[in-house]
């Protein structure tokens, strides 16, 4: 018995200083993706260097480097994190998520799922134009690009995954649909009509919710 207990007095130590291991690596991330999307956003992707980065974070480029890789990871990292509020962006366990995807009412799924994609591109918005401007030139950012649009697919059929076929329009192919959902709840669409047209994002969230249903399902 003794020498359990000394054992259990010896664990709590270490499991205590790895948590906080942890937790200073996770806040230390989290400067690092904050500084990164402060220069992105104020003097753009290009004439931002990992160096400024590091600088901003109080870190060194070298922990930069062994966390992200590369100015693609950072990127990834901070759209992770202003759309999800987690730099690896499991973003689908979100409370708001769950329900869109849950919800039994067709109109009420389609104003869940509005509401979700305004929360997301409010914050993360103008850090993934920049992914898509830059990814004609920059390969690991039009690999960024593309690996965006095959997630935002994958949680619209996640979403729709256990309606019928009948409970879309006629002649809409649940494909179709997908792919209609994966265009209209696109980032470049939310950019497009508030920053480049001048709408609320209440304007935009109303007109999705609108546009998912009248599209896919209003008969």
């Amino acid at each position: 018995m003794k020498s359990k207990e000394a054992s259990s007095r010896g664990s709590s130590p270490r499991r205590y200083d790895s948590s906080r291991r942890k937790a200073q690596a996770e806040e230390r991330q989290r400067r690092v993706l904050e500084a990164a999307t402060k220069l992105f956003l104020e003097q753009g992707y290009g004439a931002t260097s990992i160096d400024q980065i590091a600088r901003a974070a109080d870190v060194s480029p070298q922990s930069v480097y062994a966390t992200f890789e590369n100015k693609a990871g950072i990127l990834e990292g901070a759209i992770n994190l202003a759309r999800a509020g987690d730099p690896r962006g499991r973003g689908r366990d979100l409370p708001e998520n769950i329900a869109a995807h849950q919800a039994p009412d067709l109109r009420e799924r389609c104003d869940l799922a509005a509401a979700v994609a305004r929360r997301m591109y409010e914050d993360s918005a103008a850090l993934i134009a920049i992914v898509e401007r830059a990814s004609a030139v920059d390969p690991q950012l039009a690999d960024l690009h593309d690996r965006f649009r095959v997630q935002r697919r994958d949680s619209m059929e996640q979403m729709n995954a256990h309606l019928p076929a009948k409970a879309f329009r006629k002649g809409v192919t649940r494909a179709d649909a997908l792919d209609t959902m994966t265009f209209l709840a696109a980032a470049h669409t939310y950019t497009e009509l508030v920053e480049g047209l001048g709408w609320t994002p209440a304007h935009y969230e109303t007109w999705l919710a609108d546009a998912l249903y009248q599209v896919l399902f209003a008969d």
